[in-house]
């Protein structure tokens, strides 16, 4: 028979050594040096276990981190599946140096040790900085909700109702309390009163523990203005697989090699707020100020971007978010025109709008604005298209009115559309092989801070790969090794 013949199992072979494994230029090797180098440098940014020489010694955090890279830059992120992976696969046993680490060992360091992966993921961006593969110049920021691994979410009115009956049962057990207290007094044999009043005194403990809870969970609700909340501090948002619990995980893409300069991860359910607080984490983190930033919609608040253009000189193309009046205007063909001299608007029916009351003063959104209504829009033939208001149709004039029209005119010009195209390219393609990693079940951790975590290593992951794709091993191995791992004080 013409067939390709494999090894004898039962042939006697001479030891070969663990290295031989590997290939010389396989990018566990890469891995092995990366978090080698960071870990020497800075292995006090870890937990302490390891630092006592007496009791069972401890997996040096390299070897753990050096697994949890390797898993998420492959699609496993279960800790179950890497303690299998560390007996079978000859890559994750190279890497570890046949050490085999059980599950709650793997799972354990990633849990304890949130904020010295958040540093490997600092210094590896700052590497990528100094090495010319982040610029820095074109910034894409996006968010895209993420599926938490949460509990059942709770409302205002279940937790007031809970905390009524909890209130309820505290007050009969005090009350049951005090009258043991009073049988106390008046018999002589006191053991089953004491016994008594010990399961009661453990009940009152538990319900007190549970009010506290639940008035926490309350004032949550109140502070953030929501109408439910999860334990696991997630919210329900709207995705494109429906409404869920989810995470909204914020990423800021450098343009020159679709590289991540910066995540986040938030419980907002809107982008909102953030375009300005993304670019400040990366000033300090990396010390880089954009030429230009580009958003979608959701980002689009204009006193954030003003103070971007205008205080740190960074051009904004964010895509402006029409509400559903501007789109029944632009449908019908409506439109305002200021004149600057006359100090009046006119309509695109050659109506007049005129100044009406005084300067408005918005401190919470730091605006200033004037008022023009019209005189004589009763016999406008589109005026149902235009207002529904008795009094004539109205326009705000902001004091910076004319700044906002020149960014209006960019964002509709060939730049701003260019700008668009350009950031869907940048931010969908991150998302995209992040959230292929994870797969149906995209995050196993709970909480704010273990799910940054996760999002961390899947940032290091995603940066390693691409620097994978565009570089050659050598190279890279030569920037690791002279790149300063030092975290400074």
């Amino acid at each position: 028979m013409h067939y390709i013949s494999g090894s004898d199992r039962y042939q006697n072979e001479f030891f070969t050594r663990l290295d031989d494994m590997i290939q010389a230029q396989h990018y566990c090797r890469l891995i092995d040096l990366l978090v080698d180098c960071f870990a020497n440098e800075n292995l006090s940014s870890f937990d302490d276990k390891g630092q006592q020489l007496s009791g069972r010694k401890a997996y040096h955090p390299s070897l753990l981190l050096k697994l949890y890279l390797y898993g998420y830059l492959n699609g496993i992120s279960s800790s179950r599946k890497l303690e299998r992976e560390c007996h079978r696969n000859l890559e994750v046993i190279w890497l570890t140096t046949r050490l085999a680490p059980d599950h709650k060992t793997i799972a354990s360091f990633r849990s304890e040790n949130g904020e010295a992966i958040g540093l490997v993921v600092q210094k590896f961006n700052q590497l990528l900085k100094d090495s010319g593969y982040i610029k820095g110049k074109i910034l894409s920021i996006d968010g895209s909700k993420v599926r938490a691994n949460a509990g059942m979410h709770v409302d205002l009115s279940t937790v007031q109702n809970r905390l009524d009956n909890l209130e309820g049962e505290l007050g009969k057990y005090l009350a049951g309390l005090d009258q043991l207290d009073q049988t106390e007094n008046e018999i002589e044999s006191i053991e089953e009163l004491k016994g008594q009043k010990a399961i009661i005194q453990k009940q009152v403990d538990q319900l007190k523990t549970e009010i506290e809870q639940l008035n926490n969970q309350k004032q949550i609700l109140n502070s953030i203005e929501a109408k439910t909340i999860s334990p696991t501090d997630t919210r329900i948002m709207q995705g494109r697989q429906g409404r869920h619990l989810c995470y909204n995980v914020q990423a800021v893409v450098d343009a020159e090699n679709h590289m991540i300069v910066h995540s986040e991860v938030t419980n907002q359910a809107n982008d909102r707020n953030q375009l300005q607080p993304l670019v400040k984490k990366v000033e300090e983190k990396l010390s880089i100020i954009p030429e230009q930033v580009i958003a979608d919609a959701g980002y689009y608040v204009i006193s954030q971007i003003e103070f971007l253009e205008k205080e740190k000189n960074v051009e904004c193309y964010v895509a402006i978010s029409h509400n559903q009046q501007q789109l029944r205007e632009a449908e019908a063909g409506i439109s305002f025109t200021y004149h600057a001299q006359k100090n009046i608007y006119t309509c695109s029916q050659g109506q007049e709008l005129h100044p009406h009351n005084g300067l408005k003063r918005n401190t919470k959104r730091n605006t200033v604005a004037q008022t023009y209504r019209g005189k004589n829009c009763d016999p406008c033939l589109i005026k149902s298209s235009c207002t529904d208001s008795k009094h004539g149709r109205s326009i705000t004039h902001y004091s910076n009115q004319e700044w906002r029209d020149e960014y209006i005119s960019k964002m509709k010009g060939d730049e701003g559309k260019k700008m668009m195209r350009l950031r869907r390219s940048l931010s969908e393609h991150p998302f995209g092989t992040i959230k292929y990693w994870m797969g149906q079940i995209p995050l196993l951790t709970r909480g704010l801070k273990k799910v940054t975590t996760e999002i961390n290593i899947y940032t290091l992951a995603y940066n390693f790969k691409r620097l994978l794709s565009i570089t050659e091993f050598d190279s890279i191995k030569n920037q690791i090794e002279k790149h300063n791992w030092k975290m400074v004080a």
